[in-house]
């Protein structure tokens, strides 16, 4: 196995960086850092929804202000009680027509315009 292949995500997630930026991977990706800092994957114990995906990611981003460069998004510190995360009062399924394939089309259209 691979070291590409060892940190290949098929199933997307939620990625945070050293700096507790959250960011929704809704589709297949590799793992990498910016610049050498390193990225956590926060891979879901269940399956979820793009929109709980998104509701997570929200969730995450509004305690960004916790994490800076002397205090960086290590695991005890996303374990620690102080960083609380809130679960959706009900389940928030997509839609037909819902985010997960409104994502798709604009990935398909920026590949689309992304050809020379």
């Amino acid at each position: 196995q691979s070291t590409d292949d060892a940190e290949l995500f098929p199933f997307g997630a939620i990625t945070m960086t050293a700096f507790g930026q959250a960011n929704l991977q809704p589709w297949p990706f590799l793992a990498r850092g910016n610049g050498g800092s390193s990225v956590r994957v926060l891979v879901p114990k269940f399956k979820m929804s793009v929109r709980e995906m998104v509701w997570f990611t929200a969730q995450i981003n509004r305690q960004r202000w916790r994490f800076f460069y002397l205090r960086q998004a290590i695991k005890s510190r996303l374990s620690s009680p102080h960083f609380q995360i809130t679960s959706p009062s009900n389940a928030l399924p997509d839609q037909a027509e819902g985010l997960a394939s409104r994502l798709l089309k604009v990935k398909e259209s920026l590949n689309a315009h992304s050809r020379l």
